[in-house]
């Protein structure tokens, strides 16, 4: 009787951890698995580090202009780009239907944001001051527009004109962060250089957290044996260009790079530009 009762508890201990050891993408309510790597560069599966508690912006209707009473459903169509306000308000950057969703707190309706006067085309980044003013990547039209607490538009923002650009450089803004100062950070297709700095009126003050080439072993090879005429007949190099940025309360500016790059794919960079994340070595980078 012993033998089969300590069985039993074998076995439903077995059970448990069996399941404590699961990946995360057992959980039918996690969207994203969570991992780390070991010392020998394979994943090794947690348990969530978050597990979502709600989905908003499911309920999203359009009233009929004739006809109040009459509601069609109005979803998100490839939301680029979110931010969180002082107040927890929420805006996103919903690309598909050209506007800025604004919800409340608990992710109820506030109001569509389309910019009457100048329709939005394909925006994939918004920003929200302190003082209330909205600053929109308008992605398809190659502008900024800067708008204020009551989605009127106040400022619009076209190709900086400056020597440090060049005439083929096409300014298609996707993602931008406000300072203090009002000073604008823009993450730009192409852009190569790192992110544009604009100053309020924006006109262009620099470039910031320029992302370095990367070299492979044949580049190096190639530029050890090839003549300078040789080489100039070579595709040229150039870094990759920042996806994403955020900033925090600090003044810290965080910035995101995909593409080729397999380290610094995330920076924590200060006011000099200089990547304060030690993390961003290592397994996840070079």
């Amino acid at each position: 009787m012993n033998n089969k009762r300590g069985r039993l508890w074998s076995a439903l201990i077995l059970i448990m951890l069996s399941a404590a050891l699961l990946p995360a993408t057992a959980y039918a309510n996690v969207k994203y698995a969570t991992f780390t790597k070991n010392s020998a560069g394979s994943l090794v599966w947690l348990q969530p580090a978050y597990i979502p508690i709600d989905v908003i912006g499911e309920d999203l209707y359009l009233a009929d202009p004739q006809d109040p009473s009459v509601r069609t459903v109005s979803s998100m169509q490839h939301p680029k780009d979110i931010y969180i306000d002082s107040d927890d308000q929420i805006f996103i950057a919903d690309t598909g239907n050209n506007r800025i969703v604004h919800l409340d707190r608990d992710g109820k309706l506030i109001r569509y944001i389309t910019v009457p006067e100048s329709p939005l085309n394909k925006p994939e980044g918004v920003f929200v001051t302190e003082a209330g003013d909205i600053f929109i990547a308008d992605t398809g039209n190659r502008r900024i527009v800067k708008l204020d607490n009551n989605g009127k538009m106040v400022q619009e923002i076209a190709k900086p004109s400056s020597p440090f650009i060049s005439d083929t450089f096409v300014f298609t803004p996707v993602k931008l962060i406000v300072d203090e100062r009002g000073f604008l950070y823009v993450a730009s297709q192409g852009s190569y250089e790192g992110l544009l700095v604009l100053d309020p009126d924006g006109s262009l003050q620099g470039y910031f957290g320029t992302n370095q080439t990367v070299l492979s072993a044949l580049d190096a090879l190639k530029r050890w044996l090839y003549t300078e005429e040789m080489y100039a007949r070579e595709v040229q190099k150039r870094p990759e260009t920042i996806n994403s940025l955020a900033t925090d309360g600090s003044g810290f500016i965080y910035t995101v790079t995909g593409g080729a790059i397999s380290g610094n794919q995330l920076k924590k960079l200060n006011s000099r530009g200089d990547n304060m994340l030690r993390s961003s070595q290592g397994s996840f980078g070079e």
